[in-house]
């Protein structure tokens, strides 16, 4: 997906801590759809995840997201949706 292309190793001169691929994956599907909530694309409660608007956000890395949930026939959880592979 475009979000997995995006993440560019770099050397820090700061020491940084390594996270577990599960916990990333969670990481960033959380910080993608909190992105589309805050350009009023998706919305949340305890059990469902919303289509607010199917409008492409422009960036490159929420749209092939919003395109998925957008294709989704069924009502799902934001649990369910997953951005890495």
């Amino acid at each position: 997906t475009a979000v997995t292309e995006r993440i560019i190793p770099c050397e820090r001169a700061v020491p940084h801590y390594e996270v577990a691929g599960w916990d990333l994956n969670c990481a960033i599907t959380g910080a993608v759809l909190a992105e589309l909530s805050l350009e009023s694309r998706i919305d949340t409660d305890m059990e469902s995840l919303f289509l607010l608007g199917r409008t492409e956000t422009g960036n490159p890395s929420l749209d092939p997201i919003l395109k998925e949930i957008s294709a989704e026939p069924a009502q799902r959880n934001a649990q369910y949706f997953d951005v890495l592979p």
